[in-house]
């Protein structure tokens, strides 16, 4: 704790702009209420690809959200699955005598 302030530490040009005071506690609120904006930080996407192509019928999370491992993020209404799982019904019903 310094008591005394030692002039010759510092040379300023004009020292009467700097006067000296002491020093004292300030209580201030722990939050600080702002406005801004919030950006994406680009750096930190992660693509996300999806095997099948059409269109996405459903958004199951949005841009800020946490994701986990596994989530839903979208749906896709695919000609590509939904042509491939009707040949694959066909075949099952085919190789159990069913048609």
């Amino acid at each position: 704790m310094v008591t005394t302030a030692d002039k010759n530490l510092l040379c300023v040009d004009h020292p009467e702009q700097y006067p000296l005071v002491a020093a004292a506690a300030n209580v201030s609120a722990s939050e600080l209420v702002v406005t801004a904006v919030v950006n994406p930080d680009v750096s930190r996407n992660v693509p996300v690809i999806s095997l099948p192509s059409g269109r996405v019928v459903g958004i199951y999370a949005w841009l800020g959200d946490t994701v986990q491992k596994g989530q839903l993020l979208f749906r896709i209404r695919s000609d590509d699955v939904s042509g491939g799982y009707s040949n694959y019904r066909k075949a099952v019903a085919a190789s159990t005598g069913r048609l």
